[in-house]
């Protein structure tokens, strides 16, 4: 009797611990599972000579990129009305607007009737206006950056700041916030030869500015109507549509200390270029180098398909016998431009037996002038969860490892 109660003990201890070892071994954590990449990560470099302007400093770089290539003196010198550019961006960031919406709207004062009168009385650049006149958060950006009216540059920092003193605080947080490290506002409008810049926070700058849709909209127009002003035109006459210079934008300036400076931009093959000239003899030759200065670096721009759509990168085996594949779900191009190094390489996560397979599998980054572009890369298929049996043949051996 004593005998088959120990044998009755034994057994239910055995089959406590086998139950406890079969549920342990079910619910267990498996592996995660590292991928293999069949995307080899490689570097690329264009290195070719550009054909600069003969004068001024200069800077170029496609929008997301940053600035790619620069030649000439890089300390800051006066900038004048290119710096128009920064006000549009911290209005707006104030006051934000919609591609084809006019905003609200700002009534002019007889204080803003003296401050046109004193400009104009100093050979500044200004657009007309009168007390009680009522203007549009749009029309007043088009007088700032059509035609350039130094009087609506104050008309704008007083209506989004309160005062060319709160906006200056602003517009040079706002600016070292973008990356404009060498840049100082020193008032609104860039009459200050205090206000300076160089070629390089220029482009930062007018990539900024030709990303906003608005900004965009306003910068391509050659002339415009407003109230009480009427016709305006833009100083930037590479936007001529006559002239057919492929410039789309996007600011002038023009001082006898600072020069001929100018940003522009054009588009090509689906991207954004921008350059900037700073301090050339004049605004007349800035502004016939920049369209040629475009042209040029274009021919040197080569446009690379990394992974074309639904391309597979990779894949994880899972140790039970499926594939899991991950693929592109985009035609992934890389605009080199020249003398910049691009970096390439497939970043995947180890798969996580519980998780989904219709998510993010990883990453192809591509690291260029100290910016990251990230695409990402998505699993292809399912997988069926390995089976009860599996489990515990893996789970088996793992504990025998251990032992």
């Amino acid at each position: 009797m004593q005998i088959k109660t120990i044998s009755i003990f034994i057994s239910s201890v055995f089959g406590a611990v086998l139950i406890a070892f079969l549920v342990f071994a079910y619910l267990s954590p498996l592996p995660k599972i590292n991928p293999t990449p069949t995307f080899k990560s490689l570097t690329i470099k264009n290195n070719q000579p550009i054909s600069w302007a003969k004068s001024g400093n200069q800077a170029i770089g496609i929008v997301d990129y940053g600035v790619s290539n620069h030649t000439g003196s890089l300390i800051p010198s006066p900038v004048a009305s290119t710096i128009k550019t920064l006000l549009a961006l911290s209005v707006l960031s104030k006051k934000p607007l919609s591609i084809n919406q006019q905003g609200p709207n700002i009534v002019i004062n007889q204080a803003d009737l003296a401050s046109y009168n004193s400009d104009l009385a100093l050979g500044e650049s200004v657009a007309k206006v009168q007390p009680g006149e009522i203007i549009t958060e749009y029309q007043a950006l088009q007088a700032l950056l059509i035609a350039s009216a130094n009087n609506f540059a104050q008309i704008l920092a007083n209506w989004a700041f309160g005062s060319t003193s709160n906006y200056i605080t602003y517009a040079n947080q706002y600016a070292k916030s973008l990356g404009m490290n060498e840049t100082t506002v020193s008032d609104d409008s860039g009459y200050s030869t205090a206000t300076t810049s160089n070629a390089v926070d220029l482009v930062i700058l007018g990539q900024k500015a030709i990303a906003n849709p608005v900004i965009a909209s306003i910068v391509k127009q050659y002339t415009a109507v407003i109230p009480v002003a009427g016709m305006i035109s833009n100083y930037n006459t590479n936007v001529d549509p006559y002239i057919n210079k492929q410039i789309n934008g996007i600011k002038t300036g023009n001082t006898t200390e600072g020069g001929g400076n100018y940003i522009y931009s054009g588009g090509y093959m689906g991207y954004e270029i921008v350059g900037s000239i700073v301090d050339a003899p004049n605004l007349s030759t800035s502004l016939a180098e920049g369209p040629k200065i475009l042209a040029e670096y274009e021919k040197l721009i080569k446009i690379k398909t990394l992974v074309p759509i639904n391309q597979e990168v990779g894949y994880y085996t899972l140790p039970w016998g499926n594939r899991i594949a991950v693929y592109s779900p985009s035609n992934i191009y890389l605009p080199i431009e020249p003398n910049v190094r691009y970096s390439i390489k497939l970043d995947l996560n180890p798969f996580k037996i519980s998780q989904k397979t219709t998510g993010v599998a990883g990453y192809l980054n591509v690291i260029a002038n100290q910016k990251n572009h990230q695409y990402p890369i998505l699993f292809r298929n399912t997988y069926k969860s390995p089976s009860f049996w599996w489990r515990i043949k893996y789970n088996f051996q793992r504990l025998s490892n251990l032992i």
